[in-house]
This record gives C-alpha cells, sequence and structure tokens, in this order.
C-alpha cells in the first residue's frame, strides 16, 4: 500500500532479496498518487540480480523505470504487463538475456 514516494523510498526494496515481485495498482487511487506513480515505480527498483519473476499491473505512468530494462536483470524469466494502459513505451525487453515469457 504505497501511496507516495516517501513511503517507497521507506520500503528499501535494494536491500530486500526477491526473487519474485508483483506489483499492483488499484483503479480508485488518489490524484497525488496518480502524478508521483513514475517516481513510486523507479523508487520500489528491487535487487535486480535476485529477481526471477516481475509482474506490474494496473500502472498508470506512461513510461517504466530504468531498472526494468536493466542488464543486471540476468535471471529474470517471467515479465507480466497487465493493464498498463497509459503507457507509452515498453521497457526495453532486448537487454533481458533470460526472459522467457
Amino acid at each position: 500500500r504505497v501511496k507516495s514516494v516517501m513511503s517507497a523510498k521507506e520500503a528499501n526494496m535494494l536491500r530486500k532479496q526477491v526473487n519474485n515481485l508483483e506489483l499492483e495498482w488499484e483503479i480508485n487511487e488518489d490524484s497525488q498518487l496518480q502524478e508521483n506513480v513514475e517516481e513510486i515505480l523507479e523508487v520500489l527498483e528491487p535487487q535486480t540480480q535476485q529477481l526471477q519473476s516481475l509482474t506490474v499491473r494496473g500502472y498508470t505512468g506512461a513510461y517504466f523505470p530504468q531498472w526494468m530494462s536493466s542488464s543486471s536483470l540476468t535471471i529474470l524469466t517471467h515479465l507480466e504487463l497487465v493493464s498498463c494502459e497509459s503507457c507509452l513505451h515498453l521497457p526495453d525487453l532486448g537487454k533481458l538475456p533470460s526472459l522467457k515469457n
């Protein structure tokens, strides 16, 4: 239930070892979250070297953060983007060497 950039920073995702990560935005979020959604997702960057599966649902930003197309996602095999209807550009999937799904 991250509602601000500050609470996203407090989650301190870079220090957590996560293999599977699912991020979901609710449809009826307040307008402040809508304005900060791209920055919030940027701050929620996990330890990319550990990540095997990433799902993003309902993301309302126009762009995905740089870390989602990082070459450090070496073991990411599953990426699912669901209902990210405001997005203008997909992550650079060619930089994800292990991606299968």
